[in-house]
């Protein structure tokens, strides 16, 4: 029984470790823009079309 349990928290593990591959770009590309300046909006448009699967949150951000 604890093999399985350590087997999934592996698994669990290696599934957080590959979404946090996936957000680190994008959360570098977001310390580049200045929210509220004037071409923000522009530059978390091309974001957002960068990123599909983020671009909920990024749209939080107009």
């Amino acid at each position: 029984m604890a093999f399985y349990a350590a087997a999934s928290i592996r698994q669990n593990m290696s599934a957080l470790q590959a979404k946090l591959k996936e957000i680190m770009p994008l959360a570098e590309d977001l310390s580049n823009i200045k929210i509220g300046a004037k071409n923000s909006d522009a530059k978390l448009a091309k974001l957002a079309n960068k990123y599909p699967e983020w671009q909920f949150a990024i749209s939080d951000f107009k």
